[in-house]
């Protein structure tokens, strides 16, 4: 298969989403941005904000019926990050994982505002009051991240944007004042308010892979090639490097998850040499890298 056939052919047609439904006046469909691109990872510090806070709850406030229920809060918040968003992320689309990321924020702020309630009846000491303040913080941190990478995704300043910016400046007064509830709140408000334009311009998730990633050149060996998109993905662009420069590059066209083979004499007869390193790049809208595979040609053997 020769290059200039792949780019205008089925590589072609591989990589991201579509930014004209995000323009001036447009408002797209019911997509969403997950906290995060794939995995716990990204979620990792609100789980562990509210597993420690678990734990000081039921460390510090004598009464079972009183910790009762931001800890059943803080138990569900952490199962949607733990669990739930990932696993739509992967296996669903791109707006059942934010979907369930909301659904946690909302447990969190929940609970920040049940422990507020006991901190200030004296329920529970100074130690769990810092706690509370230390997640609201980080709850913030997270819905101000995610702003700024759909900010920098879509590489210009949209409605929703604007008022989740809006709400995040409100959260952060409320923190000042002390009134981390509210805080809380308006930061998950803030997220809520993004859900909507992300996936139209980020492939969230984006595998690219050679089987193996060395071409030699005995008779009949050859190498799959294998784009798998993630399923919220619309559209894609593909760039081709040989050795790190640019050799060929794509279109903006329906995304679509391809296999290629490509073999030693093939690949020599599209103009490269024993040694050279080929890459694909698979990019988003915005010319940002979504994902890559890299395979290289094997030297002859003497």
């Amino acid at each position: 298969m020769r290059f200039g056939g792949m780019l205008s052919g089925r590589v072609g047609r591989v990589a991201v989403a579509s930014a004209i439904l995000l323009g001036p006046g447009v408002v797209g469909s019911a997509f969403a941005v997950p906290i995060c691109g794939t995995g716990t990872d990204c979620r990792s510090t609100l789980i562990a904000d509210g597993q420690g806070m678990v734990a000081a709850l039921e460390a510090n406030v004598a009464e079972e019926r009183d910790r009762r229920a931001p800890i059943q809060d803080l138990n569900e918040g952490i199962r949607r990050f733990q669990e739930e968003a990932p696993a739509k992320e992967a296996i669903t689309y791109c707006a059942g994982a934010a979907k369930e990321d909301d659904r946690g924020l909302k447990k969190f702020a929940r609970a920040v505002k049940g422990i507020e309630k006991l901190t200030s009846r004296g329920l529970a000491p100074a130690s769990v009051a810092a706690l509370n303040a230390a997640m609201t913080t980080d709850i913030i941190t997270t819905v101000t991240a995610n702003v700024d990478e759909l900010e920098a995704l879509l590489g210009s300043v949209t409605a929703q944007m604007v008022t989740s910016r809006s709400r995040i400046a409100k959260a952060n007064e409320y923190f000042a004042l002390g009134k981390l509830g509210k805080a809380a709140d308006q930061a998950q408000r803030g997220y809520d308010v993004v859900r909507d334009p992300g996936c139209e311009v980020s492939m969230r998730s984006c595998t690219a892979t050679f089987t193996p990633d060395l071409i030699d050149s005995d008779v009949d060996n050859s190498t799959d090639f294998e784009f798998v998109p993630s399923p919220e993905a619309a559209s894609c662009k593909t760039e081709v490097l040989r050795n790190g420069t640019l050799l060929a590059a794509g279109d903006l066209t329906p995304c679509e998850a391809t296999t290629d083979t490509f073999d030693w004499d093939s690949l020599i007869a599209d103009g490269l040499d024993p040694g050279d390193t080929v890459t694909f790049r698979y990019l988003r809208s915005n010319d940002t890298l979504a994902c890559s595979a890299t395979l290289t040609l094997a030297p002859v053997e003497p």
